[in-house]
């Protein structure tokens, strides 16, 4: 299997040393190159818990529909607000060591688009139901009047 081209590879290798996810010793003439699969472990554990995620989405899918239409659209709103809290903590995090590869990868997951499933699962059901439509809006509505009203109350306008 051909990974790269010789001029490609010489290129990242520095690179690569540099962040220590390769190591480089002499051997005579030669220069003898090792994955540090101490460090890879980072990133297979990241992409670890991406295929996880995918498989655990997948397979969760029909108990979300089988939960009463207002604890699915309550639990797509915690997700989603947990998810954006994550992602503004790692985006801090990130501009305090923009050279973290774990920082960046935490970035990286917690914008993930497999993330916006469960999400994408009602929006696609509502296009096809026009009932659990209706039903998914009464409930949004129901639950969006408190915080705009709690908006509107502020003293400092978001908007």
């Amino acid at each position: 299997m051909k990974i790269a081209s010789k001029p490609t590879l010489l290129e990242h290798l520095p690179h690569l040393v540099e962040k220590n996810y390769v190591t480089c010793r002499k051997e005579g003439q030669k220069k003898i190159y090792s994955v540090n699969y101490s460090k890879i472990g980072n990133t297979k554990k990241y992409v670890d818990m991406e295929t996880n995620l995918i498989h655990f989405f997948a397979k969760n899918k029909e108990c979300f529909f089988s939960l009463p239409v207002n604890e699915q659209v309550t639990g797509v709103l915690r997700f989603l607000c947990m998810k954006k809290l994550y992602e503004l903590q790692t985006r801090i995090a990130l501009e305090l060591d923009p050279h973290s590869f774990e920082k960046q990868f935490g970035v990286l997951f917690w914008t993930n688009p497999v993330l916006e499933n469960i999400e994408v699962w009602l929006i696609e059901k509502c296009v096809e139901d026009e009932k659990y439509r209706e039903e998914i809006l009464k409930v949004t509505d129901g639950l969006l009047e408190p915080s705009r009203q709690q908006v509107l109350k502020t003293k400092v306008k978001l908007w």
